[in-house]
């Protein structure tokens, strides 16, 4: 029988492949072996701080979100205090040390671990798109914030300049400056 895969399957391969990398590194397949491969250490150890974080409390807020906002019936503050309550309770049954019993704990706890972890500072937010709704216009380097694409440009392809490219640039882009007072 001959080993050969299909091209959807050949596909899928790269693309998984290609995320992989992307979100576990260069390293990905050695890193992976450390987890499929061998028993013992993993990508982090109980040394890092991120062990905390990930075995204790970090799905839970991420959960609760969702739920509250994309959910078939909303949890309300009660059914979320009830899901932190219980939760803990099978965590601390399978032996978490010092589980979370409510929504207040449960970000008390996150809170804590915020000056272990250098990078989960949230940066100061910026407009993700451009005026035309990519991340970057063609030609231009750099991020799309304040970009306005010269009219009839891939970018404004009707030869005008639209409202939304207009909001995205400057207030006094396209404005002339006044002659100094004599």
């Amino acid at each position: 029988m001959s080993t050969t895969l299909s091209p959807v399957r050949v596909v899928q391969r790269s693309l998984g492949e290609l995320l992989r990398s992307t979100v576990a590194g260069e390293d990905a397949g050695e890193r992976g072996l450390q987890i499929w491969g061998n028993p013992g250490e993993r990508w982090f150890d109980p040394t890092d701080p991120i062990w905390r974080v990930h075995k204790d409390a970090a799905m839970f807020p991420g959960h609760l979100w969702t739920h509250r906002a994309y959910g078939p019936r909303p949890l309300s503050d009660a059914d979320a205090e009830t899901y932190v309550a219980q939760t803990g309770l099978s965590a601390r049954l399978l032996g978490v040390p010092g589980p979370s019993g409510s929504v207040a704990e449960l970000h008390a706890m996150l809170e804590s671990y915020r000056p272990e972890l250098e990078l989960t500072t949230p940066p100061p937010r910026r407009p993700s798109t451009s005026c035309c709704g990519r991340r970057r216009c063609p030609g231009r380097p750099g991020p799309a914030t304040g970009c306005s694409p010269p009219a009839g440009s891939r970018c404004c392809p009707t030869g005008r300049v639209t409202s939304s490219a207009r909001a995205c640039r400057s207030p006094s882009a396209g404005r002339r400056s006044a002659p100094p007072p004599a």
